[in-house]
């Protein structure tokens, strides 16, 4: 394996993000790319200064520093969960842009390597943007005791944890293709990643209650995650730094080593039989087509591992994972079209063709969305609070149809998708402000739903008119 050419891959992966991402719809702008840059900078900033301001006092104690990188250390690991989940999941449709690569002089190994060297990359940046604006007020104020810190409690837990995690995963994706599950290797992978993810954050919760009684008892409890902190207070950096490295070392050879010679991409429909779907008049195909997607297979899973973390904790009305769900209405008309090209009818009307989407969108939602409202009244709280969140929910199904005709994903591009999930987003935390502000009547709040549900369905239906019209015109030029 030719480590020039790796690296040389990955660049051009990051060229691939920088012109089919960072240069398309309102970022082809150089106003617009500068305009993004600059709020971004001002966001950190602001977050990052509110954080200085607060943990002021509370971080200039050095026992108090001590504690918060014990939890930070604990935090960490979830997230490196979190963050791998989320850029498989970005890359499970990556095939095309992977195609691009197919002409150069590579082979499949440094292909594969580049791919998993370039994830980790994309991983490192996520973690680095959440820490961010929580780690400067340390650094600011303790200088380079709590850089060291940082390395300890952080940057080594989350470099062993991501190539423990990557060496597992490719692993199984081997042990799967030997039983013959390779090309539903992504969602059974992921699943099991996602339900990890749960059981851990739910032994962070209690290793977090238990480290903070233990400092106010002025005894230190050390903790899987903390290992590194441990080994340097007891045998001293040198030390730690020799077993981080082997470590590091020998998980990285074992991941470049599972790595497949070949890349095989992950089925997108796995034909699972659904006798019952095709009963539904007029949504049987799209319905069937939705319910068997690895995307929308891999989100019921997360919606059932966030739910039941919703469920335990209380944090949140489990119907609320279900949001989950409700984007998976962002692809929905894109992945469709091929679907409505062979329908009898070539152009059905724009409102039927609507009526279909939402309706093969409602009925895939609707099982487990009943089941976690369900289970959120039997366990207990407000039911007005469990039937809100599941109405906010079946509104979402709208916005995120809308959000999808008139911004669809571009299948050659993996991030395009994530444009509508930041404009969904966007839109639902202005909501939810707007209605901690204003603290309106429930009549209020709910003519103000129907409205925008109402407006959304109607630009939706005008959105996929004009989308018709101007696949008739180019037909017939």
């Amino acid at each position: 394996m030719r480590i020039q050419q790796v690296g040389l891959l990955v660049g051009f992966y990051f060229k691939f993000i920088r012109r089919r991402v960072l240069r398309k719809g309102i970022l082809a702008a150089p106003a617009a790319r500068i305009a993004a840059v600059i709020l971004a900078a001002t966001a950190l900033v602001l977050l990052t200064g509110t954080a200085f301001f607060i943990l002021k006092d509370l971080i200039a104690d050095p026992a108090i520093l001590s504690l918060m990188m014990h939890l930070s250390s604990l935090s960490s690991v979830l997230w490196v969960l979190v963050a791998f989940i989320f850029t498989k999941v970005l890359f499970l449709k990556s095939e095309r842009m992977l195609s691009l690569t197919y002409h150069l002089p590579i082979t499949g190994k440094e292909r594969a390597v580049a791919l998993v060297l370039f994830e980790a990359l994309m991983v490192a940046v996520t973690i680095s943007v959440l820490f961010t604006s929580s780690m400067v007020p340390l650094v600011l104020l303790h200088g380079i005791r709590a850089l060291i810190l940082i390395f300890w409690a952080i940057v080594c837990p989350v470099t062993v944890s991501y190539l423990l995690l990557n060496a597992l995963y490719l692993g199984a994706q081997r042990l799967l293709g030997l039983v013959g599950f390779e090309r539903a290797r992504s969602v059974i992978l992921l699943g099991a990643v996602s339900i990890a993810a749960g059981l851990y954050y739910g032994r962070s919760v209690k290793d977090t209650i238990a480290v903070a009684n233990a400092y106010a008892r002025g005894e230190t409890l050390w903790t899987t995650s903390t290992v590194f902190l441990h080994l340097t207070d007891k045998a001293g950096w040198l030390a730690s730094l020799g077993v981080f490295l082997a470590v590091s070392a020998l998980l990285l050879w074992l991941s470049i080593t599972l790595t497949p010679h070949i890349y095989m991409p992950s089925q997108r429909h796995i034909p699972i039989p659904l006798p019952f779907v095709m009963h539904f008049p007029g949504l049987g195909p799209q319905l069937a087509m939705h319910v068997r997607s690895s995307d929308w297979m891999l989100a019921a899973i997360l919606t059932l591992v966030l739910g039941s973390v919703c469920l335990l904790s209380d944090v949140a009305p489990p119907s609320l994972a279900c949001g989950l769900l409700a984007f998976q209405g962002i692809g929905a008309y894109a992945d469709t079209c091929r679907l409505r090209w062979i329908h009898p009818i070539r152009y059905p009307s724009a409102l039927r063709a609507y009526i279909q989407l939402l309706g093969s969108q409602i009925v895939a939602l609707m099982p487990l969305l009943t089941f976690l409202t369900a289970a959120g009244m039997i366990k207990g709280g407000e039911p007005a609070n469990h039937l809100t969140a599941s109405l906010g929910i079946l509104g979402g199904v709208f916005l995120t149809i809308l959000i999808g005709i008139l911004f669809p994903p571009d299948h050659d591009n993996p991030f395009s998708t994530a444009i509508g999930v930041a404009i969904v987003a966007s839109i639902g935390t202005l909501g939810i402000l707007a209605v901690q502000v204003f603290s309106l009547s429930p009549p209020i709040l709910i003519a103000a739903g129907v409205a925008a549900v109402l407006l959304s369905a109607s630009l939706s239906v005008a959105g996929i008119h004009i989308n018709q019209r101007r696949s008739r015109h180019e037909e017939a030029n």
